[in-house]
C-alpha cells in the first residue's frame, strides 16, 4: 500500500472518530473540551476508598526530583438505585492528586444486572461520569460505582 493511500486510510479513520466525539461533546454542553464544561441536571455520588492502595510501582527517577513513585487507588460510591430508562451519573471527585482513569460498576454479591452500560468517560480530572440504561422495567438498587485512579503520575492534558 502506497504512502498516500495509508494517509487517506488514516484520515478517514480520524473522521470516523470524530464523529462520535462531536455527538458526545454536544450533548455535555458543546464546550471547546468534552467533559469539562457544566452537566447541568446530572446527579453526583461522592467517593469513598476502599481496599488498600497498591504499593509504589517502582520508577525510574531523576536525581533529586523528590517523586516517590506511582500507585493506583480505588474509590467507590455508597449503594445507588439507579432509575428506568437512559440515565446518567457522575461520582466524584478524587482527592487531589489522584486523577481518575477507569471506572466501573456492580452490584454486591449478584452476577448480572439488567443496568446495561451506554458508556462512561472522564469528566474533569476528578469525576468519572457513567451513561446506562435499566432495561427491567423497575429502578435497580444496591448499584455500586467504582473509579481508579492514578496517584505520583504527571498525566497531558
Amino acid at each position: 500500500m502506497s504512502s498516500r493511500a495509508k494517509l487517506g486510510v488514516a484520515g478517514a479513520a480520524l473522521i470516523v472518530a470524530a464523529i462520535p466525539a462531536t455527538v458526545v461533546a454536544g450533548s455535555l454542553g458543546g464546550s471547546d473540551r468534552p467533559g469539562q464544561g457544566p452537566l447541568a441536571g446530572i446527579p453526583t455520588a461522592r467517593l469513598h476508598p476502599v481496599g488498600a492502595r497498591t504499593a509504589g510501582v517502582r520508577v525510574v527517577r531523576a536525581k533529586g526530583s523528590g517523586s516517590r513513585g506511582v500507585s493506583l487507588a480505588y474509590l467507590e460510591t455508597a449503594r445507588q438505585t439507579v432509575p428506568t430508562g437512559v440515565s446518567s451519573l457522575r461520582v466524584g471527585p478524587t482527592p487531589r492528586h489522584c486523577r481518575a482513569i477507569n471506572g466501573y460498576y456492580f452490584i454486591p454479591n449478584e452476577r448480572r444486572t439488567e443496568v446495561v452500560s451506554e458508556g462512561d468517560s472522564l469528566a474533569g480530572f476528578r469525576h468519572w461520569l457513567f451513561y446506562r440504561l435499566n432495561q427491567s422495567g423497575a429502578p435497580v438498587s444496591n448499584v455500586v460505582y467504582g473509579v481508579v485512579c492514578i496517584r505520583g503520575a504527571k498525566l497531558i492534558g
